[in-house]
């Protein structure tokens, strides 16, 4: 059976060929020699036809073919993408080619960022073993994170079908569903499948689709191969690109080889080195993708785990995509929102990046509203370009909603530019103050720059967030309040007066 040859993938495809290729391509200090202009894109999230509006609309990335299966840069351009690429769309598979297909065609030009819902991708090669679906599943725990060990009501039933029924199937939805918040990811699979075969959806049975997960996993599957080419942080000039954010207490952190993938405590995170204090930020972007690329050395050589089901290698970089096995020292599921709303960096993280240089920081992970967020300080700026619930009316949660985030000038003068459309078409196009020292720069670079907005990314008296001009109206900006995950929009004529 298809069930029996699948389940066999994943404990014979071990030992990646490829680890020398990854040393190759991958480098935490990027230089993009001839580069004047970095796009970042985060979090498509399997969302195809997202991500072919964004490169359709792209001003630093075009299609490599006509069939729009690979990517090209334009001249003088580079991509950051900044993690998350699977799970909520039909696009899984095609996005995590195109990205890795990027990346080694133009390595010195392509940034591939690790997101959680990419690293817990690794968790496959282990729990959809033959060796593990044969435990009895009444014996395993239930994920860490959950409070006190209880299923939700949403997610009850999926353990009751294990219960009652072990098979391979059944664990990948509790899986997928239970504890990946995932709950549509295998019937996207399923028209992805249908779609790349030239078949209608029901001609792509329950077996196969299984059987793509566990291939995915694999050696050349999607998810290996995006997580192989993928690293936990980036810096170019002044810009540091992470997925999420920085708290005090991730300034410098390296996660040990030695976390678990469980709820650890302050003893068990120490176990990591805290550099703030001996290594620039630069050298711990280095220190964090050595780390990373020997737990994923170790991972691919022995993914499953030990007899007693208690340690698996690689396991540090999963416990990396919890807060819960991390204690707020993770810069992938760390964030600078409050409450759902923008919010200033902290103090200490300001200070340990700008004492190296850094004044910006780019990161997704955390959704942000309909059009990119900005937050400017004093010679600092943030940008977060997560824009997955733009529209949660839409079907998708994005609707018409698209922008694309690019940087100009040089590693250490430049500006960030949003353009894009609002959710509900309207069009935006601005520039944010050019940041870092022009004395770096070339004199034509310095004369290109545009003023920039002063008022996006600062706070309004009532609380709301200046977030784009309104292309059409001048002197019309879109503001957002939150509280959780509800979203206030709203348009305000806003002047230096308003704030």
């Amino acid at each position: 059976m298809m069930w029996r040859s699948a389940l066999s993938m994943c404990r014979h495809s071990r030992g990646m060929s490829t680890m020398a290729q990854r040393s190759s391509l991958v480098s935490a200090t990027m230089d993009f020699p001839g580069v004047h202009r970095i796009a970042h894109w985060t979090d498509a999230e399997g969302n195809w036809d997202y991500f072919c509006k964004l490169v359709d609309r792209s001003e630093a990335v075009d299609w490599g073919d006509d069939a729009k299966r690979s990517l090209k840069l334009k001249p003088g351009c580079a991509l950051v993408y900044g993690g998350d690429c699977f799970d909520k769309g039909p696009g899984d598979l095609r996005i995590s080619a195109a990205l890795v297909g990027l990346k080694q065609a133009a390595p010195e030009r392509t940034v591939l960022l690790l997101g959680n819902r990419d690293v817990n991708k690794m968790r496959f090669r282990a729990e959809l073993d033959s060796s593990d679906i044969a435990r009895d599943f009444g014996t395993l725990p239930p994920p860490f994170w959950i409070a006190n060990g209880q299923h939700s009501e949403s997610t009850r039933h999926l353990v009751e079908a294990c219960l009652q029924d072990n098979t391979p199937l059944n664990r990948l939805h509790y899986i997928l569903r239970g504890t990946m918040g995932a709950s549509d990811t295998f019937e996207h699979r399923r028209t992805e499948l249908a779609l790349l075969q030239g078949a209608g959806g029901g001609a792509v049975d329950d077996e196969e689709v299984f059987a793509s997960f566990v291939s995915a996993a694999q050696s050349g599957g999607a998810y290996h191969n995006y997580i192989m080419h993928a690293q936990l942080a980036a810096v170019w000039g002044n810009t540091l690109f992470i997925h999420g954010g920085m708290t005090a207490l991730s300034c410098g952190y390296v996660l040990p080889y030695e976390l678990r993938w469980k709820r650890n405590t302050e003893d068990e995170v120490n176990l990591g080195r805290h550099t703030a204090g001996n290594l620039t930020v630069q050298e711990w972007v280095g220190a964090l993708d050595e780390v990373m690329t020997t737990s994923l050395a170790r991972w691919d050589a022995d993914p499953l785990w030990n007899e007693q089901r208690t340690k698996r290698a690689g396991e540090n970089l999963m416990a990396y995509a919890h807060s819960a096995a991390t204690l707020g020292r993770s810069v992938m599921v760390s964030t600078f929102q409050i409450d759902g709303n923008l919010a200033v960096a902290p103090p200490e993280v300001k200070e340990y990046l700008q004492r190296d240089g850094i004044h910006r920081t780019v990161v997704g992970h955390k959704p942000c509203g309909e059009v990119p967020g900005i937050v400017r300080s004093p010679n600092f700026e943030q940008v977060c370009s997560d824009t997955s619930f733009s529209d949660t009316t839409a079907r998708d949660s994005r609707g018409l909603a698209v922008s694309e985030v690019l940087i100009e000038g040089e590693p250490h003068y430049n500006q960030v530019r949003v353009h894009g459309v609002l959710a509900d078409g309207r069009a935006v196009d601005f520039y944010t103050p050019p940041t870092g020292d022009p004395a770096t720069a070339s004199p034509d670079v310095v004369s290109s720059m545009e003023k920039g907005d002063q008022l996006v990314g600062s706070r309004l008296d009532n609380g709301y967030w200046v977030r784009a001009p309104i292309a059409a109206s001048p002197g019309t900006y879109t503001t957002t309040l939150a509280a959780g995950y509800h979203t206030e929009v709203q348009d305000h004529h806003v002047s230096a007066g308003s704030l």
